[in-house]
């Protein structure tokens, strides 16, 4: 085994790290982005909250951003630097195909139901519609969660599968693979949105940016 003082480093023989499973992979099949919803339908704020998760499907690319603020101080007499640190930054991007049934600002309406509430100016979309497109409305203006679950490929466990929860408040999730990780992005908000129609293409694209202030890992645990 491997420590800190001295490792077994066979070239030809073995990989750098002994503790990776070759059979199971963690890939883009196995990832999942979902939306925690109370018993209202509405999106939540926090996934403490949630009763059910609602994946989002036709999904081409998920990409997240972290930066952190960083200020060098420098000081005389040194050639050294000492860092001070500030505020972390978080963005999303998505790329998703509009497919048939809701779209993405349809799926992401924090509570669709306050759109036949507004003037008709600020709705998002049409009563009862499956297409929003209006950022402008005040059903974006609320924080919403998403929920980024990664698995293992290949790690099939039954072929029923079986229920697992993120936490101890939320709802049953089937899986048929063993989850590898899960991590609610919290406090988000949609900062921008974009549909691209492309002559030539046979699909319409949706594209989004989306900005979260807090990260909580979930403990994913098999349900009784």
């Amino acid at each position: 085994m491997a420590t800190e003082k001295n490792f077994n480093w066979d070239i030809y023989g073995k990989h750098v790290q002994n503790d990776i499973d070759e059979t199971r992979l963690i890939g883009p099949k196995s990832t999942l982005i979902m939306v925690p919803r109370d018993a209202n339908g509405r999106i939540t704020m926090e996934t403490k909250d949630a009763t059910s998760f609602v994946p989002i499907g036709l999904i081409q690319s998920f990409n997240m951003q972290q930066n952190k603020d960083m200020q060098p101080v420098a000081e005389l007499g040194s050639a050294r630097s000492y860092y001070a640190t500030g505020l972390t930054q978080r963005t999303i991007t998505l790329q998703r195909v509009l497919y048939s049934g809701k779209n993405m600002l349809r799926i992401m309406a924090g509570d669709p139901g306050l759109n036949d509430q507004v003037e008709a100016y600020r709705k998002a979309g049409i009563k009862g519609g499956d297409f929003y497109l209006n950022l402008a409305s005040p059903l974006f203006d609320r924080p919403m969660t998403l929920v980024l679950m990664l698995a293992e490929a290949s790690g099939i466990t039954s072929e029923q599968g079986e229920s697992i929860s993120m936490g101890a408040h939320q709802g049953a999730v089937q899986s048929f693979t063993n989850v590898y990780a899960a991590v609610a992005l919290e406090y988000a908000f949609i900062q921008n949105h974009g549909l691209t129609i492309q002559g030539g293409s046979a699909v319409v694209a949706e594209s989004s940016t989306i900005v979260f202030d807090r990260m909580m890992p979930l403990e994913v645990t098999k349900s009784a």
